[in-house]
């Protein structure tokens, strides 16, 4: 008999259907994954029901004298897709990670704020988000996230050393949450949107901070963005806006190909393809020959 992609998955949902709530599902050195809990050392949080977990793990906003917490889930983030699984702990953590990213937009405008203690929005980590998931769950917020960090007709690069652009050049990873949520959408108009956005910080960056020899891009490293977790002590904002990152010539190179396919999708009457394609190259090869490693492989 033909083993069909149907007849996989059937079995491997039966599989996770009869896991027992004692049974581990993950185990490291730092916690274990059941069913219907998280343990880790003293630390443990467990499904009550299906909108109810209880944990005693220790946080800033916690009375560490009552160390027990109960959190219930409201259905403010009914409107977003939902997850079932029949396994608790699955379940459970993908409805507060919904309820949290709800609750993360700004009520003013509609934008994601960084955080809790942070109502601005940040190029920077609005755009890791979108990429590996908020995307998918709320096209719509992402959108107007993005567009709250452009202006002039260009990405605005975070504050970082030295104050922001072009000590720090990581601004390019939003052409990769734009791409992302087009990706998703399908939305032609979003593509007309963004593409102007993408073309003018894409240019003046390669005007400014293309490192004249090497034909890398320069500025701080991305992601790990703080210059005393990144860099040397000793070095100075202009240390750092000479630096020649991997993540963040990796950012430049995708951004790169993202504008050759809008290009190809759009057809502008006067199009960067002879240069983005002569770009997309050198900089490919600048990175091989730049970063590897021939002792490490």
């Amino acid at each position: 008999m033909k083993f069909s992609k149907t007849h996989f998955w059937s079995l491997l949902l039966l599989s996770f259907y009869q896991i027992s709530f004692s049974q581990i599902l993950y185990n490291n050195a730092h916690y274990k994954i059941f069913a219907d809990s998280v343990v880790q050392n003293k630390f443990k949080s467990v499904v009550k029901s299906a909108m109810v977990m209880e944990s005693n793990y220790e946080g800033l906003s916690m009375n560490l004298k009552e160390p027990i917490r109960t959190r219930t889930l409201g259905n403010d983030a009914l409107c977003l897709p939902s997850f079932s699984s029949r396994i608790n702990i699955c379940d459970i953590m993908y409805k507060l990670s919904m309820e949290e990213s709800y609750q993360n937009v700004r009520k003013i405008d509609g934008a994601f704020m960084a955080g809790e203690w942070w109502p601005d929005t940040w190029t920077r980590d609005v755009s890791y988000g979108i990429i590996l998931a908020i995307a998918i769950s709320n096209p719509e917020a992402s959108k107007i996230t993005l567009l709250a960090k452009s202006r002039d007709g260009k990405i605005i690069q975070d504050t970082g050393t030295g104050g922001s652009w072009p000590v720090s050049t990581d601004r390019v990873v939003w052409v990769l949450a734009a791409w992302e949520i087009y990706k998703v959408t399908g939305d032609l108009k979003w593509l007309n949107t963004i593409y102007p956005i993408i073309k003018n910080s894409i240019l003046v960056d390669d005007k400014n901070v293309k490192h004249s020899s090497t034909l890398l891009m320069k500025g701080e490293s991305s992601f790990l963005d703080w210059r005393t977790q990144s860099f040397p002590e000793y070095f100075s904002p202009d240390d750092v806006s000479q630096a020649q990152c991997l993540g963040t010539n990796v950012l430049h190179l995708e951004s790169l190909k993202i504008l050759n396919e809008i290009e190809a999708i759009l057809k502008p009457k006067v199009n960067n393809q002879v240069f983005l394609q002569s770009r997309i190259s050198e900089l490919q090869k600048a990175i091989n020959q730049n970063f590897w490693s021939d002792e490490n492989g």
